[in-house]
């Protein structure tokens, strides 16, 4: 019995901190369209969804539209993938999502799949750059698409860029670290600080980008 409370317990905590994660990820999501809404002096607004396959960007995607429309755990080839453009409306404004799979996945292919998005001649409002949070550090992979965006897109578009950072519920104090009283709260804290540091000084020193802009 004693065991069965217990895992009731653990239940209804992770229940209880992904309901949490998800009301954070809404109320920020839902901040970003309302801001663009209430400044856009036309009607319609785009963003370009820019990561590595499997970072979560489909489920972003269908966060942001607040249906499913993009298939999560969609495995896109290399070789094909396209930019995906997804629609919706919102309180009258047309909003439309593109989705750039494969950016940052295969060496070669960055040059491909940026060409296609200049191609289009779209001004983008909103980049929304995402990358893991529960990795051991800074990817390289990273890195080299900042810098190749920069190059051919300008570093201006970085005036208007959010780095989304994904996986988040996973950023949780080791068994070690529980030891020595960390809580999750502080070990997400200390990670995101230090992950909004390495992205900033990579921006800065990287890409060009004023200090000004890379706040």
């Amino acid at each position: 019995m004693a065991e069965k409370g217990a895992l009731k317990r653990k239940s209804r905590t992770l229940a209880g901190k992904e309901e949490q994660q998800k009301l954070l990820c809404k109320r920020s999501l839902k901040y970003q369209l309302d801001h663009l809404m209430t400044f856009c002096f036309g009607n319609a607004i785009k963003i370009l969804l820019i990561g590595k396959t499997g970072v979560g960007k489909s489920h972003l995607t269908n966060a942001l539209i607040g249906e499913q429309l993009a298939e999560e755990g969609e495995d896109f080839d290399p070789k094909t993938a396209e930019v995906r453009a997804y629609e919706f409306s919102k309180n009258n404004v047309k909003i439309t999502v593109f989705d750039t799979p494969g950016l940052a996945d295969t060496k070669g292919n960055d040059e491909e799949y940026i060409k296609k998005i200049k191609e289009k001649k779209i001004e983008f409002d909103l980049i929304l750059f995402c990358t893991e949070m529960n990795g051991t550090r800074f990817r390289n992979d990273d890195l080299e698409t900042m810098k190749k965006l920069s190059t051919a897109l300008g570093f201006q578009i970085w005036n208007h860029a959010v780095i989304v950072l994904t996986f988040a519920d996973m950023v949780v104090a080791s068994a070690s670290q529980k030891l020595k009283g960390v809580s999750d709260k502080e070990v997400f804290g200390e990670k995101f600080q230090g992950l909004k540091k390495t992205f900033r000084q990579a921006l800065i020193h990287n890409c060009g980008v004023p200090e000004e802009v890379a706040i």
